[in-house]
């Protein structure tokens, strides 16, 4: 469930169909159509706890628990896309964020209670 609100005069926005296209300026729901391939097959729906945007890059990252940071590097609309594991975390993964210009990925551990840095490099 998504509560979205009107800035004008704080008011509620109820009907939510107007807001289906909308595009925001970040996107970090885990439960949106745009990010429907990023849910590995076989979860429960508890599993994934982060998932972020790159602001400028066509990336997307997520964090879960079992301790992986998944970097996707497509569309992430489709079922099971392609992506590359990041293993770092000993315990689960809690939350993902890019920096202001793509070029790191930062990562928060849980049980291990790290702060991981990842530099973002194109392999194109």
């Amino acid at each position: 469930m998504q509560l979205s609100g009107n800035t004008e005069d704080c008011s509620q926005e109820q009907n939510s169909s107007e807001l289906r296209d909308t595009e925001w300026a970040t996107r970090t729901c885990l439960l949106c159509f745009s990010n429907f391939g990023v849910w590995p097959e076989g979860v429960d729906g508890t599993d994934l706890n982060s998932v972020t945007a790159a602001h400028e890059k066509p990336l997307v990252a997520t964090a879960d628990d079992f301790g992986k940071v998944k970097l996707f590097k497509s569309d992430t609309h489709f079922a099971y896309t392609s992506h590359k594991v990041c293993r770092g975390h000993s315990s689960h993964a809690t939350s993902t964020a890019f920096t202001h210009d793509d070029g790191l990925l930062i990562s928060l551990g849980g049980g291990d209670h790290s702060v991981l840095q990842w530099e973002v490099v194109d392999d194109e």
